[in-house]
């Protein structure tokens, strides 16, 4: 059949019409959850994954390390934190020693409502900063549920003094979605074997989950270092 100027117009607008509806579907599809060869990637769990941000009272904010252990002699010791689940006492910042790695964590959440009402912008970051190189590694996600995730952000892994995973903008449906930000990460000292300590702790004025946990993990690459998986507050 031979096409008209104007069925070649009509045809060429439902394509271009098409071709955008499948491009904002892809921006604003729920990410998978992580795999277990994710998960293993950033040392994290199911369990982890599966975590949501405690409400009420369980929302306070950290205003106290989060971990703090000790390394020697091819031992960890955990000298308190407000993130470690099996130790019910408290590392105060004036105990940690002047010579220690100090590691700040913090969250970049925000929600912008997109023209219609129908779907948010979302930019949200995990970050870590240390006082001096050591091993990072980790990840964070983008999640309203326990199920649901929204958006995957990038792996990181090096020798480094600060880094950060998120997006600067992932489109989530729903006119008022509730949101939190997993961020999974790890740190090591650069030597092997470790010796010294290591102090986790949430950035000035940050909010901090009461849901995040913080442990002491063994690398056969790193020797002994911190693994935390961290909660945003919902926004």
């Amino acid at each position: 059949m031979k096409l008209t100027p104007l069925r070649r117009r009509v045809l060429a607008l439902v394509a271009f019409g098409l071709a955008a509806l499948a491009g904002w579907s892809g921006l604003a599809s729920a990410a998978s959850p992580p795999s277990p060869s994710q998960l293993r990637k950033i040392g994290s769990s199911p369990e982890a994954a599966h975590t949501q941000p405690l409400i009420g009272l369980g929302a306070a904010p950290f205003t106290q390390p989060l971990i703090v252990v000790s390394f020697a002699n091819n031992r960890a010791s955990v000298l308190g934190g407000s993130a470690v689940k099996s130790l019910g006492s408290t590392a105060h910042a004036a105990n940690i020693p002047i010579s220690a790695a100090l590691c700040s964590v913090n969250f970049t959440t925000r929600e912008t409502r997109l023209t219609g009402g129908r779907s948010v912008s979302a930019r949200w970051f995990g970050g870590i900063a240390c006082t001096r190189h050591m091993e990072l590694f980790g990840q964070a996600f983008l999640a309203q549920s326990a199920s649901n995730f929204s958006g995957t952000g990038k792996f990181y892994e090096g020798q480094l003094m600060s880094a950060s995973s998120g997006q600067s903008s992932t489109i989530v449906r729903g006119s008022n979605p509730s949101l939190y930000v997993w961020h999974a990460t790890n740190i090591y000292f650069q030597e092997k074997p470790s010796r010294g300590v290591i102090a986790v702790s949430p950035s000035p004025g940050q909010q901090i989950n009461a849901a995040t946990t913080c442990k002491v993990v063994k690398s056969s690459s790193f020797g002994f270092g911190v693994h935390c998986d961290l909660y945003s507050q919902r926004f």
